[in-house]
């Protein structure tokens, strides 16, 4: 016999990235059940750096995983932007003491790893989160009274409301909305620099040069431990979504003009990843009924200072 009451104060996720498992937190605080489904055998989360200000420790804070990320995250003093043409200082930010004081809270980094490994530990100190690895969610349908959703196995699930939460593919999107199309946006070389000879962060017009520092991971591209230096040159975006092998010739031709620092950092670098961001025409609104969208599902977002992963928490 199904447990009416029990869908009834049940919410499914699809998802199990940053943004489901910090939904799921928020739903358990509010009394919710959760069902939480993840097509991986694991969770877990690839990729480079994320910045935290302020306002995203704010939100890990009032989820009650804040403690874990701090513990883990890398903290600076300055934030400094300089001119790739010339080597000169574009501004500095101080994010030392009187930046905490002020604002109640540091900035930092953090690698996306280890920000996601901080949420879903803090998931499993509530017996009312299920999370559902191998489970890949085929359909969605949502009625007055509820939500359900079916995996590859054929197994439904039926709850109060559904919360896709499953990226730039989003099965649940394709139910309520039906717009398949994304667009390509930016793309993004990544490699791993050692640390002897490489110059500082830079930025140039038009693109855009980034050097991340962070607590060692086991990463194919690091080549060294203590802390590891990911960099990331970003450009308009062209061809498909695809992840493969980045051109080392195409992207120095983008920097033919900068300083011989950054330039020396570009030519260091051995082995490049072609990361491609996407884009989607924007709609009325991101749910129906008892079904929503949250975070890439919603609106895939281009980077900005490494900080987008904080917008998943700040979704309406």
């Amino acid at each position: 016999m199904v447990n009416r009451a029990a869908e009834q104060n049940t919410v499914l996720l699809v998802g199990g990235g940053i943004g489901g498992l910090a939904a799921a937190l928020g739903l358990a605080q509010a009394g919710y059940e959760v069902d939480l489904f993840e097509q991986a055998t694991d969770l877990g989360e690839i990729g480079a750096g994320i910045q935290l200000g302020p306002n995203a420790f704010a939100a890990m804070d009032a989820l009650g995983c804040g403690p874990r990320a701090r513990a883990r995250a890398v903290y600076t003093d300055d934030l400094i932007m300089l001119d790739a043409l010339d080597g000169s200082v574009v501004g500095k930010i101080p994010v030392g003491t009187a930046f905490r004081e002020y604002f109640g809270n540091p900035y930092a980094v953090i690698h996306r790893a280890d920000i996601h490994l901080s949420i879903y530990e803090e998931t499993q100190v509530h017996d009312s989160i299920r999370v559902h690895t191998v489970s890949r969610i085929v359909s969605a349908d949502v009625s007055e009274h509820g939500a359900s959703v079916r995996d590859h196995n054929g197994q439904e699930w039926s709850g109060a409301a559904v919360v896709g939460c499953d990226g730039l593919r989003s099965v649940v999107r394709e139910a309520l909305i039906g717009d398949s199309h994304v667009v390509p946006a930016m793309w993004f070389i990544v490699q791993s620099v050692p640390r002897t000879n490489f110059p500082k962060t830079w930025l140039e017009r038009g693109g855009h040069l980034g050097r991340t520092e962070l607590p060692y991971r086991a990463l194919p591209a690091a080549g060294w431990r203590g802390v590891q230096h990911r960099h990331h040159v970003s450009q308009p975006g062209k061809g498909g979504l695809e992840v493969r092998e980045g051109s080392r010739a195409e992207l120095l031709s983008y920097f033919n003009e900068i300083s011989p620092k950054p330039r020396q950092l570009l030519e260091k670098a051995s082995v490049w990843q072609r990361w491609a961001t996407a884009d989607r025409e924007p709609t009325e609104k991101w749910g129906r009924g008892r079904a929503t969208l949250l975070g890439d599902a919603a609106h895939p977002p281009l980077q900005y200072m490494a900080r987008v992963r904080a917008l998943p928490w700040r979704t309406r």
